[in-house]
């Protein structure tokens, strides 16, 4: 084996290997790299939470999944848990976390744009069970989170107690840790300042805001003047809360008489002005934060720290995953050397070693693409268009004009959330005083929802700035000492993966190219091969399109000629084997129990009991004896028995001796006769409907049905041969239908026939004689027009009495009954029949008393 030349070959893999690994893990390789850089976590963590005891939790979104991290105070991790919500609050806006110990927490949270709100209650097992849920009144996000929202949550003694906020009005309510929710009571806010509330098990309300602090009703305002009271808080002996207008954590003991200062954290983390995402305050006078969703630090007295290893590893487990990373593309890229290269004992294609080389510089190009150009273009243009948007909008709404305006922030919402650019969308009014962002109440900026204090800075110096960090869209506009802060959910533009993806397909399709012309020898003899041993199997190859000018281009023309052959003999023995079958249809076949036409000869024959059926229609005369009307008929007559045939088809029969003006046809033992008979009359019913809307003639239709042993068989010469059939049911079908003319009936068949098929509407007609038998004969009416059906089906009991008293040898009684049964139902023609036959009776009684009376005395009706 040639060493270079295999550790060249290796090199490729290992490229090709490392570009793939690269690609399909993309989101956590840049998590874990970004983390080790500093930078933002591409997770969206929203919120913090802290317990009764040590633990704490913080929530983020991961994929359509809920992460929740548990964690002690001290700063140590415990666990991850995935959540699947239901959809109708997955990618919400997270609103309050209460982690009740490791595994079990409540979440209240926000629906898509704030639609709704949900309290959820999460499980050590991660099953989630919803609390409540609450329809959000408003016209924006906006409007609708601060008009609906949850107090503060408080758990004690295994029950969590919470007020829901809707405007003014408090609902109080218990949830106990086994599950369920008890409403304990109603409240009111007691001033519009109010801005976060605690709810106590007993119904006792805390409440805090700007300026403002009560309990129970009981108003303590001069220890919050000049405050925001936030985060309410129970602690011992008293209550925690965060002053939003110094950012500070103070403490206020059980009765409100003293408060004081317990924390000051800094916003600033390391110096760098950042976002207050989240912040809860602990029982044991600390603090933790969540800023700019990325860094979770603790604040205690000893100052502030960064928790790390809970947003994400340590740095030695960020290189060991990195590491991992590695390894999985090393063995992969080992696999690949020994299956294409190693094992054939250093030879390879040609494929293999030249394709190698252009895949691994496909890829390459393709990540440095994707990595240095693509991804930082794609978010640049995201940042250009949605800033765009919110300019325009901003001029459309006067922003200059309107900017202290009370209506200003909902119109431009409205018009945000009208252009369809975004969702979730919050805007906060700040202004600069003393170095220091704060909002129109005069609370901390950085604090606010939305705000982002290195955007405000950079828009005092450029009048505006805007950037886009994981989904989030922020734009600052400012103008002196005042700004505006928009935030919004953006979602990710297809194009831009769109783009990526057409980029990776073009270099795929090179690939591909490079690897075709690197292969085309050797696919062009194996597609000769592959085409000769189908030839050789009998089948007819697909023609071969080589243009190589040499022998592969002479032997592909070679095999085509062959196959072209092949398939020319295949076709006309097809087209042959179907001409047949026009004469011997595929159903005669299975009845002779032949799987081809080229079976059948004169030695083929069948014996079995199959009911047997003849249907004749007729049209009125002018059709057949006018000459103009010969392509009317030929095309009503072929429609007729299409119509018909069809049904004999899908019922399983078989059709013999198409004539012009019916035909014959067998059926097996078991099959349908009745309700093919009946089908093909109510078909022709139809065709007729249809035939008078056109103003053209209809069809008399009759068929006769008997059951029998039948004998199929091939009968001609050595040249001409057609199946057919003999079975004395056919003599005794011929003379039921000659019956079924005289007796106006559209079905007649035998006693054998009826006996199985009780559930259609028939009567007895009586008997008739063939070859001296006496047949009994039954009437089937289910498929005559409504009106002769319904008639024929309240007479039966009448018609039965006088077929009987005429058989009975009673000419007179039956005479009078079919003379009744005329007159009440003249479309009945077998009464009118009857009542001849029972006059020719009376007048002759030595005559047979049978239907076919002219065939035993010459006496014709």
């Amino acid at each position: 084996m040639n060493v270079r030349r295999g550790l060249f070959a290796f090199l490729m893999m290992l490229v090709i290997a490392v570009c793939a690994v690269a690609l399909i893990a993309e989101k956590p390789i840049l998590e874990s790299w970004n983390a080790l850089r500093g930078l933002p976590d591409s997770r969206d963590w929203q919120c913090v939470g802290a317990g009764g005891g040590k633990t704490a939790a913080v929530a983020g979104w991961q994929n359509d999944s809920l992460e929740l991290r548990y964690f002690t105070t001290d700063g140590e991790a415990l666990s991850t848990q995935h959540v699947t919500l239901p959809e109708e609050s997955t990618d919400g806006t997270i609103l309050r976390l209460l982690p009740v110990r490791e595994g079990l927490s409540y979440l209240g949270l926000y629906g898509p744009n704030a639609e709704k709100l949900f309290l959820y209650l999460v499980r050590e097992d991660g099953a989630v069970e919803r609390l409540l849920a609450v329809e959000c009144s408003g016209a924006s996000f906006e409007e609708r989170t601060d008009r609906t929202r949850f107090s503060e949550f408080l758990y004690e003694d295994g029950v969590m107690s919470f007020a829901l906020w809707m405007d003014s009005a408090l609902e109080c309510y218990l949830c106990r840790d086994g599950g369920g929710l008890e409403a304990v009571g109603v409240g009111q806010v007691e001033d519009d300042r109010v801005l976060s509330i605690l709810s106590m098990q007993d119904g006792t309300l805390l409440q805090g805001g700007l300026g403002c602090l009560s309990l129970a009703g009981q108003s303590a305002d001069t220890l919050a003047q000049g405050q925001a009271v936030t985060h309410l808080t129970q602690g011992r002996g008293g209550w925690y809360y965060l002053d939003a207008v110094r950012f500070e954590v103070c403490f206020a003991d059980s009765s409100l008489n003293t408060a004081y200062r317990v924390l000051a954290p800094d916003v600033s983390f390391n110096g760098e002005p950042g976002i207050v995402t989240s912040a809860a305050l602990t029982r044991e006078e600390s603090m933790l934060m969540l800023r700019n969703g990325t860094v979770l630090t603790l604040t205690d007295s000893e100052g502030t720290a960064e928790l790390t290893g809970i947003l994400h590893a340590s740095a030695f487990g960020l290189w060991l995953s990195l590491a991992e990373y590695a390894g999985i593309a090393l063995a992969a890229a080992l696999v690949l050397w020994l299956l294409l290269y190693g094992l054939r004992r250093g030879y390879a294609s040609l494929a293999v070693l030249r394709g190698s080389v252009f895949i691994a510089c496909a890829l390459l190009c393709f990540a440095a693409l994707r990595f240095v150009v693509l991804k930082p273009a794609a978010e640049t243009s995201v940042t250009r268009e949605n800033a765009s948007v919110v300019s325009s909008v901003l001029q459309a709404a006067n922003a200059e004009q309107r900017w202290a305006d009370d209506g200003f922030v909902s119109d431009v919402t409205s018009m945000l959330e009208g252009s369809g650019r975004g969702s979730n969308i919050r805007i906060v009014r700040a202004e600069m005083a003393d170095g220091v962002w704060r909002g129109t109440d005069g609370r901390i900026a950085a604090a606010l929802t939305g705000f982002s204090p290195l955007l405000a800075d950079k828009a005092l110096q450029d009048g505006t700035a805007s950037a886009l960090q994981n989904g989030t869209f922020r734009y600052v506009l400012a103008e002196g000492t005042h700004s505006l802060s928009i935030c919004m959910n953006v979602p990710d533009a297809p194009e831009n993966r769109k783009l990526s993806y057409y980029l990776l397909g073009s270099f795929g399709i090179l690939s591909l190219l490079a690897l075709l012309i690197l292969a085309v020898i050797g696919a062009n003899v194996r597609k000769i091969s592959r085409r000769m041993e189908r030839i050789s199997q009998g089948g007819v190859p697909e023609r071969l399109k080589l243009r190589t000018g040499d022998e592969l281009e002479s032997m592909a023309s070679i095999v085509n000629s062959l196959g072209s052959a092949l398939k020319t003999q295949e076709e006309n023995q097809e087209l042959v084997e179907r001409s047949y079958r026009r004469f011997v249809p595929e159903k005669v076949l299975s009845l002779l129990g032949k799987q081809s036409i080229q079976e059948v000869d004169k030695s083929a024959f069948a014996a079995r009991r199959m009911a047997v059926m003849t249907v004749r229609f007729a049209f009125p005369d002018a059709l057949y004896t006018d000459m103009s009307n010969s392509r009317l008929l030929f095309d009503s007559v072929n429609e007729v028995m299409e119509r018909t045939a069809s049904i004999v088809a899908r019922k399983g029969g078989t059709v013999f001796h198409y004539a012009y003006n019916g035909f014959d046809l067998v059926m097996d033992d078991g099959g349908e006769a009745v309700s093919t008979a009946v089908a093909i009359q109510q078909e022709v019913l139809s065709f007729n409907e249809t035939r008078a809307r056109s103003r053209l003639p209809g069809v008399t239709l009759r068929i006769a049905v008997d059951r029998g042993n039948v004998m199929l068989g091939i009968v001609g010469d050595a040249s001409t041969m057609t199946p057919t059939t003999i079975s004395s049911s056919l003599s005794i079908v011929q003379e039921l239908i000659v019956l079924c003319d005289r007796l106006k009936a559209g079905i007649l068949c035998t006693e054998a026939i009826i006996s199985d098929r009780q559930d259609y509407g028939s009567r007895y007609m009586g008997k008739c004689l063939v070859g001296g038998q006496p047949v009994r004969v039954y009437e089937v009416f289910d498929g005559d027009d409504f009106n002769t059906r319904r008639g024929k089906a309240n007479s039966i009991n009448e018609f039965s009495k006088g077929v009987y008293d005429l058989y009975g040898g009673d000419p007179v009684g039956a005479k009078h009954a079919f003379l009744q049964l005329a007159h009440s139902y003249p479309l009945d023609g077998g009464a009118r029949y009857y009542l001849h036959l029972a006059d020719r009776l009376e007048h002759d009684p030595s005559l047979p008393c049978v239907l076919n009376m002219d065939h035993t005395d010459g006496w014709e009706m």
